[in-house]
């Protein structure tokens, strides 16, 4: 690369983290939300709903349809939903490598964004990503820092209700293969070598973990991780509740 071309590189990538500083500044010094339809070929189509503007009106219908899914499945195994990310739903592949810019079907960012792939336009994507953002906004930092991928991964599969993992089962989780993966990323080295596998053992170990725990297992957790307890523990305490 020559040395104009390269200063042209520099100054485009300095400029991009000028706007995104300014874009920043924006939303939390004058606006409440961020302007996504600013910065993305998106549009809002109702509050902190975007879509790709090249959405015809049932990606529209459907997106919003698949919204109310996730939020009525959320609502039903925590309590209430606390979270409220910004959705922005993509039906093309430049829309989606944009605003995510990964190679995963759909991409839930701490709990404040979701992004949505034209490969997942389904009410089970939807319902996994908010149950990811919902966990993330009960937790605090440093509890939410204790929690295994495993956990989240398979309570998320257990919200959702993805027919492509869920199963019924009596009983006690089914012999695995080694422990389940703890950080994020060994989780997705767990994905990389057979996605179905990895998490469908982290749903079966959350779901008899939930036929134990009762309705109220999810939130007793929580308040237990937040009050310090390492995860073990908690799980473990809530697994023995009096029948």
């Amino acid at each position: 690369m020559s040395y104009q071309k390269r200063a042209v590189v520099a100054i485009s990538a300095i400029l991009a983290v000028v706007l995104f500083a300014a874009l920043l500044t924006y939303t939390l010094v004058i606006s409440t939300k961020f302007p996504y339809s600013l910065v993305f070929n998106v549009e809002e189509i109702t509050g902190n709903v975007y879509v790709d503007k090249l959405a015809d009106v049932s990606h529209r219908r459907d997106a919003l349809q698949a919204i109310q899914y996730a939020r009525d499945r959320v609502q039903q195994h925590f309590g209430a939903v606390q979270s409220s990310p910004a959705w922005i739903v993509c039906v093309t592949e430049a829309c989606y490598a944009s605003a995510a810019g990964n190679g995963y079907r759909a991409t839930t960012w701490g709990n404040f964004l979701i992004v949505i792939s034209p490969t997942a336009l389904n009410g089970h994507f939807f319902a996994h990503e908010l149950s990811h953002a919902e966990l993330g906004a009960r937790l605090t930092g440093g509890a939410q820092a204790r929690i295994p991928a495993w956990f989240d991964e398979g309570l998320a599969v257990l919200v959702s209700n993805d027919p492509r993992y869920v199963f019924k089962f009596e009983g006690e989780v089914f012999a695995s293969e080694g422990e389940l993966p703890i950080s994020y990323a060994d989780f997705k080295r767990e994905i990389g070598v057979n996605y179905q596998k990895a998490y469908r053992a982290a749903y079966a170990k959350v779901a008899a973990w939930h036929l134990r725990s009762g309705p109220q297992g999810i939130q007793q957790l929580i308040d237990r991780m937040n009050a310090g307890a390492e995860f073990d523990s908690a799980m473990a305490i809530t697994a023995a509740r009096p029948n």
